[in-house]
This record gives C-alpha cells, structure tokens and sequence, in this order.
C-alpha cells in the first residue's frame, strides 16, 4: 500500500489546467453572515455568472433546507449539479477534498480533516464535507 497519494502517482494539477466544475457553496447560514448575507448572496450570484460566462461548469452544495425562491431563480440556469447537504461555511478550499489526477486511474483526492482554524471556527458539518464530495464527483480517495 502506498503511504502518500504522490506515491501512488497523484498530482495536483495546477489551478489553470482543465478541469470539470468548479465546486461552490451557496453562502446560506444567517447567523454567519447576518445583516451582510442579501449583499453576499447579490456578489455571489454575480461571481457565478462570471464563471459560467468564462466556460466553467457548476457544482453547489446547498443547505438542507431553506433553499429559497431567489436562488432558483438566480442560478437555476447557471448550475450543472447541485447537492443538498448540511455545511457552516462556504469556504470549500478549507472543507472540500484537493483533486488530484492519477495518469492510469483518472481522477481522485486527497482528504482532510478540517477542525475549526485549530476550533477557533467550529461551524456544525464542515469536518463532513470532505467525505462526501468523493461520491459525487465519482472518484476515489488517493493513499
């Protein structure tokens, strides 16, 4: 068995190199955001035309509830998947797994566990984001 996914032949692509989707997570949690969350949401609508006016495909994670009116609206026609799961914050490049590229098995990654900034920001299922985006993204865990 290998000890590291680099020994197994996982590389991480560069951020440039093609790639699938863009994984995001519709900013939800009211008690995160507070006043600023209409603001936040307005931006990241925005941000999410932008990409998919650039060509990237869009992979949302969303609450289990409370999924609004206006995020149908506003983005219906720009995403490619969505997944209804619970997470705290949006910040996938600290919950989400790395994908990585092996050149024989195709595409894998590299999980973490995620603990708050050292738990100075413990917000409830984001130690869970990275076992679940795997399975849907139809890859394996690189070791």
């Amino acid at each position: 068995m290998a000890s590291s996914p680099q020994h197994a032949g996982y590389v991480q692509p560069p951020e440039w190199a093609r790639h699938e989707a863009v994984w995001l997570a519709w900013p939800s949690h009211g008690d995160l955001w507070g006043v600023h969350l209409p603001a936040v949401r307005q931006e990241f609508v925005a941000f999410c035309h932008a990409l998919v006016s650039g060509g990237e495909r869009l992979h949302m994670l969303l609450p289990t509830s409370n999924v609004d009116d206006d995020l149908q609206r506003e983005l219906g026609s720009v995403l490619t998947r969505t997944y209804h799961v619970p997470f705290g914050d949006i910040w996938l490049r600290d919950t989400a797994p790395i994908f990585l590229v092996h050149p024989q098995l195709g595409l894998g990654v590299a999980r973490f566990r995620f603990n708050g900034w050292g738990e100075k920001y413990v917000l409830p299922d984001d130690d869970r984001v990275a076992e679940r985006v795997p399975r849907w993204a139809a890859c394996r865990t690189a070791s």
